[in-house]
This record gives structure tokens, C-alpha cells and sequence, in this order.
């Protein structure tokens, strides 16, 4: 999204994905706790779990579809005609350090 955006307005498109997750989270936890109210105890474990997933399977469907029509952003079109440098064996084992390193930390 930010690749497409306005140079002055990337941020702000930036701040969209990351809306729109925790407008997607907040979306999940309100049908769970909406179908824990609504619903039995028994109902609940009968069906009612099953909503959710029935609810996100055309969701996801429509965001398969959105991603297989979007054409690649053109920063990414330059980085594949690139031919990749091989990083040295000890650089690798560096960075594979710090990540377990920051991770344990």
C-alpha cells in the first residue's frame, strides 16, 4: 500500500493495514462474545463455534481473489531483475544469532 501511496502520504496509507488488523481482531473478538451470550452453553459447543469460521471462509475467498488480481508493486518488479549477492557464512551465522538472541531476550 505504502508503494503505491503519495511520497507525502505513506504513512498515512501505511496506517490503514494496521487498522484495518485490529479493526479485524475487534470484529472476531465481538462475534465470539456475541455468540457466547446469545447462545447456550450447549448450543455453543454443538454448532456455534462453527460460525466464525463460516463467516471468514468468504471473507478469505475475496482477499485470495483481491491478491491473485493486484499487479506487484514496481519497487518488487526491480529487486527480482537484481541477481542476489551470496552473503558470507559467517554473516548468516551472525544474523542467526542475534535472532535467537533478541528472542531470548
Amino acid at each position: 500500500m505504502t508503494e503505491f501511496a503519495p511520497k507525502t502520504k505513506r504513512g498515512l496509507y501505511g496506517a490503514w493495514q494496521s487498522f484495518t488488523v485490529a479493526l479485524g481482531l475487534l470484529a472476531g473478538a465481538g462475534l465470539a462474545a456475541i455468540l457466547a451470550t446469545t447462545l447456550s452453553e450447549e448450543a455453543l459447543n454443538d454448532w456455534g463455534w462453527r460460525v466464525p469460521f463460516l463467516v471468514a471462509l468468504p471473507l478469505g475467498l475475496v482477499a485470495l481473489w483481491l491478491r491473485l488480481k493486484l499487479e506487484e508493486t514496481p519497487n518488487f518488479g526491480r529487486v527480482q531483475e537484481r541477481e542476489p549477492e551470496p552473503a558470507a557464512a559467517g554473516e548468516v551465522a551472525k544474523a542467526i544469532a542475534l535472532g535467537i538472541g533478541r528472542l531470548m531476550g
